[in-house]
């Protein structure tokens, strides 16, 4: 087995150009592989941090939506309490005006009455 070293010197061994070449070619892809690891970590922090911004949009949007909600429950309720009042106040319209067109009738007939026997 031959080992090789950056440091020791001393004995020089000769090797297979071809064998060289697939050393290189192993270092280099070595290297390769260790840019792209690194680039995988960069974005794999990146899309956490995207999936947190999202996360958090996400909770604002419920949040909103439950506060939402609310209002509407309470502008359907004040709208019902409206209507309820509003068939009252109409329902004491309608016997006023059916107690002034008694009496307007009355009224009439009384004056006929009047006018007949003046």
């Amino acid at each position: 087995m031959i080992v090789f070293s950056q440091t020791a010197t001393d004995s020089i061994k000769c090797v297979d150009v071809k064998f060289l070449r697939l050393v290189a070619k192993d270092l280099v892809r070595g290297d390769s592989c260790s840019a792209q690891l690194e680039l995988s970590k960069k974005e794999v922090s990146v899309l956490k941090e995207q999936v947190l911004k999202q996360e958090l949009i996400i909770s604002t949007y419920k949040s909103n939506e439950l506060v939402y909600m609310e209002q509407i429950a309470q502008e359907i309720e004040k709208n019902i309490t409206l209507n309820d009042m509003l068939l009252e106040h109409k329902e004491e319209l309608d016997k006023q005006r059916k107690r002034n067109l008694k009496t307007g009738i009355g009224s009439a007939v009384f004056v006929a009455i009047l006018a007949i026997f003046l």
